[in-house]
């Protein structure tokens, strides 16, 4: 079976590495392409079996399997001279574009999958995603088997994507920051950050296999073996739950949950500061998808309103008691209305995202 990826970066790096030290695909069987050699050359370096290449065609000519694992607004500039059709099959790693997406660029009626790893993939560690279309059970079976080379892979209903990929992707990073809180506990109880950083680690690598190696294992339960009455261990954990632990790992899933437009998630670095510092929201996505970008936070515009509360902007948009899109008869651009006291307020935008500086009225219904 010969695999081709068509992107070298961190994500398309991590799997040619994870499949070449597996034993699944042999690395004379990988091709990689990227337009830079830099990636390309320590690539080679490392794998001198691994064929790499500057052409997305020649890679993808003769492979059964082709990864894509390129930007999002990159996938139809890199998908659609290569004309793909069964009996390949596509794997995009590109979050937030669906299968309806993908089969603008190639043949609709081809195996298709879509795959979300996590940063741990780099250490054959990932939780990884996976959604099919068009594929059969045997092409189901050696894909998931692919995966499981660098990780744990979880075959699950497209529709899913976005609350999964807030437990795994999302995921690893709120354990980082459980990790950076404690490490920095343990510095001021005197303890040396490298240490405190060993301590935690082996803690969670325990952790995990506890409810890994065990299939009747819930947190609950092995919580409780290590809560006695009156001991250290209750006061944290009654400690962490007044302090609304809980809620607040429940309510930062939910946040995470929303699959950005990528047009959105290509918001350049100067955008997101101009709406950081001045206070101005963007706007990205269309129709019934909308979100604002607002202070270095995404919000669907549905939860723009309790959004500016918690700015204590309210006096900025009185109450956003809902919205709808509407199209003048001279643009071409929806416009987003936000009713207040006054009339309806319209961020309007001659792009799919810009800094609005301001709003307009618009007449009343």
């Amino acid at each position: 079976m010969k695999v081709a990826i068509i992107g070298a970066g961190n994500m398309g790096g991590a799997i040619a590495r994870g499949l070449a030290n597996g034993h699944y695909i042999q690395a004379q069987e990988i091709s990689v392409s990227n337009p830079s050699a830099g990636k390309l050359d320590a690539l080679k370096a490392e794998f001198p079996a691994i064929h790499v290449t500057h052409s997305n065609k020649e890679a993808a000519e003769d492979a059964d399997i082709i990864i894509i694992a390129v930007k999002p607004w990159k996938v139809e500039e890199v998908l659609k001279p290569l004309r793909l059709r069964g009996p390949q099959i596509l794997v995009s790693v590109a979050a937030g574009l669906t299968f309806e997406d993908l089969a603008h660029f190639v043949d609709p009626e081809m195996p298709m999958f879509r795959v979300i790893p996590n940063t741990a993939i780099s250490e054959g560690a990932s939780m990884t995603l996976i959604a099919a279309r068009n594929a059969s059970e045997e092409q189901i079976t050696s894909l998931t088997a692919l995966f499981n080379e660098m990780g744990r892979s979880m075959l699950i209903e497209e529709k899913q994507f976005a609350a999964a990929t807030s437990l795994t992707s999302c995921g690893i990073a709120y354990v980082l920051k459980y990790v950076q809180a404690a490490m920095q506990a343990g510095v001021e109880l005197g303890i040396k950050p490298h240490d405190a950083q060993t301590m935690l680690a082996q803690t969670l690598e325990g952790a995990a296999k506890l409810l890994q190696n065990n299939e009747n294992a819930h947190p609950a339960t092995e919580i409780e073996k290590v809560t006695t009455p009156g001991g250290i261990t209750i006061k944290g954990i009654n400690s962490l739950e007044h302090d609304g632990f809980t809620s607040a790992v429940i309510q930062k899933h939910h946040t995470g949950s929303f699959m950005l437009p990528f047009s959105l998630q290509n918001l350049n670095r100067h955008e997101k500061q101009h709406s950081y510092h001045h206070g101005n929201p963007c706007i990205a996505g269309s129709g019934r998808t909308r979100f604002v970008w607002h202070r270095s936070r995404c919000i669907p515009v549905r939860h723009f309103r309790n959004h500016l509360r918690s700015c204590q902007k309210e006096q900025a948009v009185s109450a956003l008691v809902g919205h709808r899109t509407y199209h003048r008869h001279h643009l071409h651009h929806p416009v987003l209305f936000l009713p207040d006291s006054i009339g309806h307020v319209a961020f309007t935008s001659q792009n799919l995202f810009s800094p609005i500086s301001g709003c307009s009225i618009v007449s009343q219904r």
